[in-house]
């Protein structure tokens, strides 16, 4: 079974987003934490990994650090505002595997590219296994 973590600390978007990916098959496993993602990630390996940006204490690149660390190169998904994309872009592109999406458009057709992204990273994931 495909394992994807979501972490996200606004309830209502993590709410939509878990929704809305259930109705295109990808379940996921929501986090509200950084601190929650990563003792969930000491005891199950995940697939894929999407985070929020912006979230209070360590926030979704400083996570991205911290798996990189680990030596943890899952596929990883940072879901930001539209604000942060090109900054978090620069940012991310040392840590490979990382894809952006934008929380601040339209949201119904942000989630699709977001489900779009997480279907490409379990596929890339997928093959890195075999």
């Amino acid at each position: 079974m495909i394992s994807v973590i979501y972490v996200e600390n606004d309830p209502d978007v993590a709410s939509i987003v878990c929704f809305l990916s259930r109705k295109y098959g990808i379940p996921l496993h929501p986090l509200s934490t950084v601190k929650e993602a990563l003792d969930w990630l000491t005891l199950t390996p995940a697939d894929v990994i999407v985070s929020a940006y912006d979230m209070p204490g360590i926030n979704g690149l400083e996570f991205l650090k911290i798996l990189r660390a680990w030596g943890d190169l899952t596929p990883f998904i940072l879901f930001s505002d539209e604000e942060t994309i090109e900054e978090l872009a620069r940012a991310a592109a040392m840590y490979g595997s990382v894809r952006l999406v934008s929380k601040n458009r339209d949201l119904g057709k942000q989630i699709n590219h977001l489900v779009n992204m997480i279907r490409m990273a379990i596929q890339v994931s997928s093959n890195k296994n075999r």
